[in-house]
């Protein structure tokens, strides 16, 4: 492989998203960039460009699969791309690549953040929930990244999405991050140079950045107090479903003994009312399990859903201030 262009379909993915010609390799070079009376105007101008110009997309990650032995465990996972039915197998360490490549590439623009390398704690023995977090914080990573048209049709992105073999994908992660912002013929590349070259610092740009400060400090400081609380909600649901299994088997012994007091083989004086005990406990331990299913996929939930939700979150606002060149708070 000496190429990949969104373009040009690989091999590997014979359906690649076409992608329209660019203005990079036309005779009389680049096309001069329009007037715009704001930034906002050529962002969202240059979005709307590029967003008709590329394919919408829609990812999901799924499925964690462990590989390598205790030296080399690592954890590659599904990712799924439609409407072109990609399928690819991606590791960690693979987003941190796509990320690095576009975040270089793209200066200035805000990339969506990736989850931690590693958890403070696995709220599981084995570390599933911590795989199960991870896996829908890399979900949340590509689902916001294919949203953004700059990015969506880079040749970075569409290879990570697309192309199969190891070896080709060790090939293609060379040579599509070798461009940078500067020389970059993808469609997102051409207009974010634009959008670029027309912005102007306005007047009141010191107040905006403060107030942007402000906010940014707000949200930060609120949002971990959130995946704080979260994080004891979660510890809170698991630790009542311990306790409800456990006082399940405990109640299921009970109706199993309180059977076995009416059986007069085994007793001199057997309980006449045993039999009808034995019911209604039987129906109250009915009740009970559906009890503890319906608790038992409450840490879950908490788990890979809120608590996923509101670290991504955090992880944005820190991305932005770092993006802005503010400090994060400690």
């Amino acid at each position: 492989m000496s190429s990949f262009s969104s373009s040009s379909p690989s091999a590997s993915s014979p359906t690649a998203p076409p992608s329209a010609p660019t203005d990079v390799n036309s005779p009389t070079g680049p096309s001069p960039s329009p007037k715009f009376t704001s930034w906002k105007e050529a962002f969202e101008s240059c979005q709307a460009a590029v967003a008709q110009a590329t394919a919408v997309l829609s990812c999901t990650v799924a499925e964690p699969q462990v590989n390598g032995g205790m030296m080399n465990k690592h954890v590659n996972y599904l990712v799924r791309t439609e409407p072109y039915t990609y399928l690819v197998r991606r590791r960690y360490s693979d987003f941190v690549w796509l990320r690095e490549t576009l975040v270089s590439r793209y200066v200035g623009l805000l990339v969506p953040s990736l989850p931690p390398k590693t958890f403070t704690q696995a709220k599981s023995n084995d570390g599933s929930n911590h795989v199960k977090q991870r896996m829908r914080m890399l979900g949340l990573f590509l689902e916001k990244l294919v949203e953004i048209p700059y990015l969506r049709g880079d040749d970075s992105v569409l290879a990570f999405l697309s192309v199969q073999t190891e070896k080709d994908w060790e090939q293609a992660q060379q040579v599509t991050a070798q461009p940078n912002l500067w020389n970059s013929a993808s469609q997102g590349s051409i207009k974010w140079r634009e959008a670029l070259r027309s912005a102007e610092i306005p007047h009141n740009g010191l107040r905006i950045l403060m107030d942007f400060i402000t906010q940014l400090d707000y949200m930060e400081g609120h949002l971990k107090k959130m995946v704080n609380d979260a994080n004891k909600f979660a510890a809170t649901a698991q630790a009542k479903k311990n306790d409800l299994v456990a006082f399940n088997s405990n109640f299921a012994e009970w109706a199993k003994t309180e059977t076995e007091f009416g059986n007069g083989a085994k007793f001199e004086y057997p309980n006449k009312d045993s039999e009808q005990m034995g019911k209604l406990m039987r129906g109250s331990t009915d009740a009970l399990n559906g009890w503890a299913s319906v608790s038992g996929v409450e840490p879950t939930i908490i788990d890979n859903v809120i608590c996923a939700f509101l670290a991504f979150q955090l992880q944005q606002v820190e991305s932005f201030k770092a993006l802005s060149g503010i400090k994060t708070l400690r």
